[in-house]
């Protein structure tokens, strides 16, 4: 309750560019298939972090070097980030939980639904701008 509650206070947040785009996807993805939050974080959080990772690399750099002791050496600053998201990934294949919406059993039917209610106040995020498009 303590980590959630300072999760969500605001505190860890400032002084830095906070993107929150993934997190108002997986609310309606729960709210349409009546999922649960974790769930719903594991299947979009590693997409979005590919998706955007380019706009901020140096955070997702240091995410790749902090998190996952991803070595530099020989690497480019592209490659260290992706591996760093990639080694994420498989943290929560390890952890048993899905990363598609087909590992979770999820229908895709509703999808096109989702983006227009989660866009539906105009495109999301700060680090790469996530609209509606390519959800047909």
């Amino acid at each position: 309750m303590l980590a959630g509650s300072l999760a969500h206070s605001g505190l860890l947040g400032l002084g830095r560019e906070e993107d929150w785009a993934s997190h108002f996807i997986v609310h309606e993805i729960g709210a349409l298939y009546d999922e649960t939050h974790g769930i719903t974080l594991s299947i979009v959080f590693p997409v979005w972090m590919k998706y955007v990772y380019k706009t901020n690399l140096d955070r997702f750099v240091q995410f790749a070097k902090r998190v996952f002791q991803v070595s530099t050496d020989g690497k480019t600053r592209e490659d260290i980030a992706l591996e760093g998201i990639y080694r994420f990934e498989g943290f929560l294949k390890e952890l048993g939980l899905p990363t598609s919406f087909k590992e979770a059993g999820l229908p895709t039917d509703k999808i096109h639904l989702m983006a227009e209610k989660v866009t539906e106040n105009g495109p999301l995020g700060r680090f790469k701008k996530t609209g509606k498009r390519g959800c047909n």
